[in-house]
């Protein structure tokens, strides 16, 4: 099929050029497409080591490793994200939850903090720090995020209601 033939093809084009990310990262793609996660795994790491500066794959290896259960290699790689792209608040967000799956709440709270300072109406980021407040017997604090999270979910639903796409 269509993916035995782009898999051929991408092949041909690493055993051509082994040294380009880009060819490793649309392989990765493949083998993930195809269910070889083990494969896609390996491919993206040849990609980070060729261009450590590619932010998207090293959000992909965290994706990868958190459902993995390897929290501390995901970590690893949505700080470099963020560092990779600071003004980015999905990448404080991602990184946050990360955090907060292994029960380091302070740095998760940070975290949530620092992607509120970069868009202060990101609901998810808002719910995020709410529950981290709540696992800190700081039910005051969580109510006002949960609230400021259902107010801008709010806001958002009559957006889209009305036609009305700005944010």
């Amino acid at each position: 099929g269509n993916l035995d033939e782009a898999f051929q093809h991408f092949r041909r084009c690493l055993e051509i050029k082994p040294n380009t990310a880009s060819g490793h990262t649309n392989m990765t793609n493949l083998l993930l497409d195809r269910g070889d996660v083990d494969g896609a795994t390996s491919h993206l790491r040849v990609a980070i080591e060729i261009d450590p500066t590619d932010a998207d794959n090293h959000n992909m290896l965290a994706i990868i490793s958190a459902k993995r259960g390897n929290f501390a290699e995901a970590t690893k790689h949505l700080r470099r994200v963020v560092e990779l792209k600071p003004g980015d608040p999905a990448a404080a967000n991602n990184l946050a939850i990360t955090l907060a799956k292994q029960g380091r709440m302070e740095e998760a709270a940070q975290s949530f903090e620092a992607a509120l300072r970069i868009d202060s109406n990101f609901a998810e980021a808002h719910a995020g720090l709410a529950r981290v407040l709540t696992a800190q017997k700081k039910p005051e604090e969580a109510m006002r995020h949960y609230q400021e999270a259902l107010r801008i979910l709010k806001a958002q639903q009559k957006a889209e209601g009305s036609g009305d796409t700005k944010q």
